[in-house]
């Protein structure tokens, strides 16, 4: 639904399958509008056929992924994000405006580090805290391992081979998609 304007800079992150679909599940009961109370495995089902809220996942991304190689588009990776976030933020200040990523560069630990902090999953979810509308839950990679049965998984690897082909996307995730069932602590 976002209309495409050339002259516009858009940013674009991306997420696992997998992981979308456990926070998206999150989102949808955390919000009294949806009035929705069934269980994780029978939303499965409705995202799976596309029959929810939302379009279709793979149609979505393969729509704005053909747009990654135009000087207005910046994709990032909410993996990546976690793993290193100044480098990600850094791209992000650089796509922006060279005059931002400057002020983060110039010798100026002290504005990257707020803007470090402010952006944290941490920040962010502390700051929701006694909010009745919660967004953000985990932010964790890999949960959708404690969500999904091994078939769930399996077919979306399915529609990921079938519906990411050739775009790069198919193998991007391929080492956080792979099913090894967590182990619980104790």
């Amino acid at each position: 639904m976002q209309p495409y304007n050339p002259r516009a800079k858009y940013i674009f992150i991306l997420r696992n399958p997998k992981d979308i679909i456990v926070s998206l599940y999150y989102h949808i009961i955390c919000q009294p509008t949806y009035h929705y109370n069934e269980d994780f495995h029978h939303f499965f089902k409705l995202w799976l056929n596309g029959d929810f809220v939302y379009e279709d996942y793979f149609e979505f991304i393969n729509s704005w992924w053909k747009h990654r190689r135009e000087d207005n588009f910046l994709f990032l990776f909410y993996e990546d994000l976690k793993k290193n976030q100044r480098e990600e933020i850094l791209k992000l200040a650089h796509f922006i405006g060279e005059q931002y990523a400057e002020k983060l560069c110039a010798n100026n630990e002290e504005i990257l580090n707020k803007v470090l902090y402010y952006s944290s999953f941490d920040y962010m979810r502390n700051k929701q805290k006694g909010l009745s509308n919660r967004f953000v839950r985990k932010g964790a990679v890999g949960d959708w391992r404690n969500h999904l049965t091994e078939e769930e998984s399996l077919l979306i690897d399915k529609l990921i081979k079938d519906r990411l082909n050739g775009t790069g996307l198919d193998q991007y995730w391929i080492n956080e998609l792979k099913w090894k069932p967590m182990i619980s602590e104790t």
